[in-house]
């Protein structure tokens, strides 16, 4: 559920809402939903270099 609302934050917030409105829409505080587009950009990009394979290793 709340990997749910962090990518929910992420993507209202990288389709142009504002801090306020994604709060609101949420039912959080706004620094709560920036900490949480933080920790979810965070999270895929972990995914993603864990998931990459490396280019050199031999």
């Amino acid at each position: 559920m709340a990997d749910e609302m962090y990518k929910l934050a992420w993507q209202m917030r990288s389709e142009g809402a504002g801090w306020k409105v994604v709060a609101e829409e949420l039912g959080c505080a706004v620094d709560v939903v920036k900490l949480m587009v933080a920790q979810y950009e965070s999270d895929t990009d972990a995914r993603a270099a864990q998931d990459q394979f490396a280019l050199f290793d031999v």
